[in-house]
């Protein structure tokens, strides 16, 4: 009923949340700390996941920008999508891929790509003051954790795909061409700075 959950919510919100521990890494945007993970990795042989696993409490720990889950259950129990939620928050996100690659095609893919280097258009001087700011905010804010190109070739499972950078007159230009095909403008919402990787 509406007066239990409203309860539920101020229980919850009054529930203290702990603090997180310090993660093994180093979220700089720097040489030294990318030389730092790196090191880090490959005590565990470069497998990112036995990184998580042996930092529980750390921001690094899935779900960690949530509550943890016993505070959570109370309020959402009830909703059909509860556990799917419940074990993302512990175990991490498993995104379904349509097909799997084999090992040597993805060591061969990842060689490529790193050779190949970013999209020309995370290249130009104009461009890659944005494309580093973008990169910095996800390091600085714990999003992504900075090593070096060789621990890139040696992290377990690892892909890598080029930065691009696109405008917005870009998306606009062609919202407008399909709108007018559709008859509708819908789904077409800011998708202006976003690079596709981070290394």
């Amino acid at each position: 009923d509406r007066a239990g959950f409203f309860e539920t919510v101020k229980q919850v919100a009054a529930t203290e949340v702990p603090a997180p521990k310090a993660s093994p890494f180093r979220f700089e945007f720097s040489a030294e700390a990318a030389d730092h993970n790196t090191t880090i990795l490959e005590r565990y042989d470069f497998d990112l996941a036995k990184v998580i696993d042996d930092s529980p409490g750390s921001h690094n720990s899935y779900g960690s920008e949530l509550r943890p889950p016993w505070q959570l259950e109370p309020l959402l129990r009830h909703h059909p999508s509860w556990q799917e939620f419940h074990d993302d928050m512990v175990y991490g996100i498993q995104y379904p891929f349509e097909k799997q690659i084999d090992e040597e095609t993805r060591q061969s893919q990842l060689k490529a790509n790193m050779d190949r280097g970013n999209h020309k258009s995370a290249l130009k001087e104009d461009e890659r003051q944005h494309v580093t700011k973008l990169m910095r905010t996800d390091v600085e804010n714990g999003y992504a954790v900075p090593i070096t190109a060789e621990g890139v070739r040696r992290l377990k499972d690892a892909e890598v795909y080029p930065v691009q950078r696109t405008h917005p007159t870009t998306h606009q230009q062609t919202a407008k061409f399909l709108a007018a095909k559709a008859h509708s403008a819908s789904g077409f919402a800011n998708e202006a700075e976003t690079p596709t990787q981070l290394t």
